[in-house]
């Protein structure tokens, strides 16, 4: 949480059963993510199942980690936000009702805070303290699934909430500890939840997501659905068995459930995960056998680069799927297309060969080579399916492929009725030309061509040099002219095949056009809030 200094930085505090952990982030400008300073961590003895049973051990253990984090730092810690863990954390839900004064007034944020306040108003369990109220769901006259009711009008509001609790004495040790170590709670939090805000973004909260950490004493589990907080919960002393059931469970529900661990029990939990995440440097062999990835530092951060570069290489996988079949398809469709012409074949078997091994071979190793595209852990990315060939890929292949074979049998009608050599080299140089093209074509399915750096990739630069020296060397050069059966062509040849074969370019940049224009749409449609039947029109 953001403390003094216009919340340019922010403490976060985690006492767990087995080690104490610091963490100094700073937030810099717009970033939306904290730039980590200082991390630092010491062994606690001073826990029992979660729970403080020694309040001195254990506020000695926060005071070296604070000390530490504060030296590496460079600045003062005085308060930060506190993880609250152990059995004795809850979650229950509850309902708020206020009546709105008058239907012609907007609701305001006051009056989401009052509503919100009206659901804490409940019996609590004896012994029992809220430390945090998640609104899950809004209702306006009867109108549900509301995600914001500010500016809206109506005179019934209602909220779901998900209320989370923890013990009153187990918050007051933990005062007592804070107080030894100087240090004031500017925010609580739990593991789970402080976990989920690290790793998820927004379409993957919507979507549904159980995210489950296995402690040394507790298991913590959270539940998100719509984006929204659907439950909470602690398990101490979850045997293996009760953990598989726990992550089976959540699946059945549809969640895609993460799961963390280091022991030989986890190791059957961490197989039936979605992602299974297990420790480096304090993990059992069995435990890095059965996960998904292994954290080599047993840092959490890292669950975050590992995220982002493995999605970096699906999409550069793609691309380079694209960018093959895309130019293989438009070469079978130039032959069949001639075929039920009654043309001869455009291209020969040399030429054939020459186009997939030697122009796609540099084209497609220089787009492997794609930098990292930006918002790749935004809400942007989309959950990959089943197949790498999707319905919008396979429509993008259509597109670029059609262009190709009716520009190359456009410009090889021109000539088969005369020097079939001629005509067998405007239909190898044409194809190879609208490969060129299409190679810038596959880098974004999104921006557009003349938006990109063309220099973020020299190698696709240097790749397309390449490719055109050789297909120069085809052309002209006499050696290759007898292996490939071509001849020179004029200028004024070069003049036409060059246009044409710009036409995939042209073909792409439109349905790019309108897939971008469908996506603003999308995103608007979702960030808008419905709106309630009492506005006015």
């Amino acid at each position: 949480m953001p403390t003094e200094e216009k919340f340019s930085y922010f403490t976060g505090l985690d006492i767990g059963t087995t080690s104490v952990r610091c963490v100094v982030g700073e937030l810099g400008g717009d970033a939306q993510l904290p730039n980590i300073i200082a991390f630092s961590e010491s062994p606690n003895s001073g826990m029992r199942k979660g729970n403080i049973a020694h309040v001195e051990e254990v506020a000695q253990a926060v005071i070296g980690v604070v000390n530490e984090a504060e030296r590496v730092s460079g600045r003062e810690i005085k308060a930060a936000t506190i993880n609250v863990n152990g059995s004795h954390v809850q979650g229950m839900n509850s309902k708020g009702v206020i009546a709105i004064s008058s239907p012609n007034r907007e609701i305001s944020v006051d009056d989401r805070m009052r509503v919100e306040e009206a659901a804490t108003i409940v019996q609590l369990p004896a012994n029992k303290d809220i430390i945090q109220v998640f609104a899950k769901n809004y209702r306006l006259d009867g109108q549900d699934n509301i995600k914001d009711p500010v500016g809206m009008h109506g005179v019934r509001l209602e909220v779901d909430t998900h209320i989370l609790l923890a013990s009153s004495p187990a918050l007051k040790s933990l005062d007592q500890v804070l107080q030894k170590a100087e240090l004031a709670a500017s925010h609580h939090t739990v593991t789970s939840l402080a976990a989920a805000e690290a790793v998820l973004d927004r379409k993957q909260k919507e979507s549904g997501v159980a995210v489950i950490d296995i402690g040394a004493a507790t298991t913590n589990l959270i539940v998100i659905e719509d984006g929204e907080v659907e439950h909470i919960a602690v398990y101490a002393r979850v045997a293996p068995e009760h953990k598989l059931r726990v992550v089976r469970a959540w699946k059945d529900r549809g969640a895609i459930v993460a799961m963390t661990g280091d022991g030989v029990n986890d190791a059957p939990s961490l197989v039936a995960a979605d992602l299974g995440v297990a420790m480096g440097k304090i993990g059992t062999e069995v435990a890095k056998e059965a996960a998904d990835i292994i954290l080599l530092d047993d840092n959490f951060g890292s669950i975050v680069s590992a995220v982002e570069e493995g999605r970096s290489i699906y999409k550069t996988i793609k691309k380079v799927i694209l960018y093959l079949f895309s130019t293989g398809l438009g070469e079978v469709l130039v032959i069949v297309g001639a075929l039920l012409i009654g043309f001869p074949l455009p291209l020969l078997a040399a030429q054939i060969i020459w186009l997939n091994f030697v122009t796609d071979g540099f084209l497609d190793v220089a787009l492997a080579m794609e930098p990292k595209e930006e918002g790749l852990l935004s809400g942007r990315f989309e959950r990959p399916k089943k197949y790498l060939v999707d319905r919008l890929m396979a429509g993008r292949m259509i597109v670029m492929a059609l262009p190709m074979m009716l520009g190359t049998l456009l410009l090889f009608s021109q000539y088969v009725e005369g020097d079939m050599t001629k005509a067998w080299t405007i239909s190898l140089t044409t194809l190879a030309v609208f490969q060129w093209f299409n190679a810038w074509n596959c880098r974004s399915d999104r921006e557009s061509v003349f938006r990109t750096n063309p220099l973020s990739n020299l190698y696709l630069v240097g790749a397309t040099g390449i490719v055109i020296t050789l297909q120069l060397f085809a052309v002209y050069h006499p050696l290759l002219q007898g292996i490939l059966n071509t001849t020179p062509l004029s200028l004024n040849e070069w003049l036409v095949i060059v246009p044409i074969a710009s036409s995939v370019l042209l073909v792409e940049e439109i349905r790019k056009f309108f897939h971008r224009r469908r996506m603003v749409r999308k995103e608007q449609a979702a960030l808008a809030p419905a709106k309630s039947a009492f506005a006015p029109l």
